[in-house]
């Protein structure tokens, strides 16, 4: 208890009072717990320019996957690029930035974190303090005279309240809070992963539609060439009209699929722009992926040790499992709000009477037990709900877990899958290439039909699209699988050990 010797005591207690109230506030401030682990936008994935500077890191210049990104380049050069010639890491990096999700999702994480702070001033004392001013004139009698007396009182006070003890139910309530920033933290970096995803799918399907183009115009070449050399044969008299004319038509379709083949590519350009957070522009254009002599198997070996990853590090799993945790605390502290709470409290202050001598001191602690033996049932109801939440977490971590696991299994022997089918699609072309290239050369020695001819022409530039198809089937099967084990990225090389 502080007792007060002077005639201005009270002002050294209020003074030291609110040196400790700013020192408690400062302390709260600086803590900030939850948001210095929360990951930033730019440190999910490398850059070209600061690989340095992301938890993901292209560290083996010589590695499988980092050459998928490369295109033949080298990501350890300072190679600089402008706005509008993209590599995937530059389509990523911005992505991350610009994206509203993330940007909302880190909002979202600082409320809860001012909100646990919050939950946690309950550990700390309440203090108030306040001064008080009357004046009050009233009529009185003195030796038979009545006269007026005025009186002014003036006195500050100082108030102290602490909770004791309560049986555990305020650090429930903050672990609740606690575990609900966790959890915007980890849905915050499953966020990121889903926007690297959209990222890579966008990349990739501009690349696609670019090889698609370039498939096209070889096609077209090859039918220029037929329709060339069947007018040459028509014009010798070794062919006739009905040959030169579905020559011609053959030539026309051929720039007709280039051309809607060309429309394709502008709608995939204008879908990476949006993503990009720039206007959308002719000038935006991308490395291409490569897409002849990769060592696909020796990938899938990798990735196949990378599916040992447990299923628990998805971020959304852990965000789950941080929200049934979550309400776990919050069915604790309900169930403590039935039991007593222990309080302690202090009131200091000092009136001053104007013509009256002195100053008078007043001082009063006590501590209280508290128990809210019934309120209408309210807490039971309270217990309740809590309940039916932490049932509802559950069956949501169930639920999630199931999911993740389907996920991984079908992405994985989708991305299995995707690598037979370009196998196949290019063994496809080169037989194709092949019989096209013989079934040329016989017909302009007479020793094949035009229909073979024809044939063999559309298989060709069927196989040309089929090809550029299965290797983009790989590449979002591989992006695919990297967002269904919550952490494979294209160019990632960090090891999993």
């Amino acid at each position: 208890m502080i007792e007060s010797k002077g005639r201005y005591d009270i002002k050294r207690v209020v003074f030291l009072a609110v040196l400790w109230v700013t020192a408690c506030s400062h302390h709260i401030l600086e803590r900030e717990d939850g948001l210095k682990h929360l990951p930033s936008a730019r440190s999910f994935l490398p850059s070209l320019e600061h690989e340095s500077d992301y938890d993901v890191r292209v560290e083996n210049e010589e590695s499988l996957i980092s050459q998928t990104i490369d295109a033949g380049g080298d990501v350890s050069e300072n190679t600089s690029h402008t706005a509008q010639n993209l590599s995937i890491y530059d389509v990523v990096d911005q992505a991350l930035q610009r994206n509203p999700s993330t940007q909302r999702l880190w909002a979202r994480s600082r409320v809860l974190a001012a909100q646990y702070g919050q939950a946690q001033s309950i550990l700390y004392p309440q203090i108030k303090v306040g001064a008080y001013a009357t004046k009050v004139q009233q009529p009185t009698v003195v030796n038979g005279t009545a006269q007026r007396q005025r009186q002014t009182v003036f006195y500050p006070q100082l108030e102290v309240i602490q909770s004791l003890f309560h049986f555990g139910k305020d650090q429930a309530s903050i672990q609740s809070v606690k575990s609900a920033l966790e959890v915007s933290r980890h849905q915050y970096s499953r966020e990121l992963q889903s926007v690297v995803y959209r990222a890579q799918c966008a990349y990739c399907k501009l690349d696609s539609a670019k090889a698609s183009v370039q498939a096209e115009e070889e096609s077209l070449r090859d039918a220029e060439r037929t329709r060339a050399s069947v007018e040459k044969r028509y014009q010798a008299g070794l062919a006739n009209i009905q040959e030169d004319l579905q020559a011609k038509a053959c030539a026309y379709q051929a720039q007709y699929r280039l051309e809607q083949t060309k429309a394709g590519v502008e709608a995939a350009r204008a879908e990476l722009a949006a993503l990009y957070g720039v206007p959308v522009s002719r000038d935006i254009d991308i490395h291409p992926l490569p897409r002849k002599d990769m060592a696909w198997d020796e990938i899938f070996s990798t990735l196949d040790r990378w599916m040992q990853r447990s299923i628990g590090d998805r971020e959304d799993l852990i965000a789950v499992q941080k929200q049934l945790e979550s309400k776990e605390m919050v069915l604790k502290a309900k169930g403590k709000a039935l039991l007593p709470e222990l309080v302690a409290g202090f009131t200091s202050s000092l009136k001053k009477i104007q013509h009256v001598g002195g100053t008078h001191h007043q001082y009063s602690a006590y501590v209280a037990l508290q128990w809210n033996i019934f309120d209408g049932f309210r807490n039971t109801y309270d217990i309740l709900e809590a309940s039916g939440a932490k049932k509802i977490a559950e069956a949501d971590l169930r639920e999630a877990q199931l999911n993740a696991s389907k996920e991984i299994w079908t992405s994985y022997h989708a991305f299995q899958s995707s690598l037979r089918q370009l196998k196949a699609a290019e063994a496809y072309e080169t037989a194709a290439e092949k019989s096209f290239g013989a079934t040329q050369t016989a017909y302009q020695n007479s020793l094949a039909s035009f229909s073979d001819l024809m044939t063999s022409q559309n298989t060709l530039a069927a196989s040309r699209q089929q090809r550029v198809q299965s290797e983009n089937g790989v590449y979002m099967a591989l992006a695919a699988l990297g967002y269904a084990t919550g952490g494979i990225v294209i160019g990632e090389t960090t090891s999993l050990e």
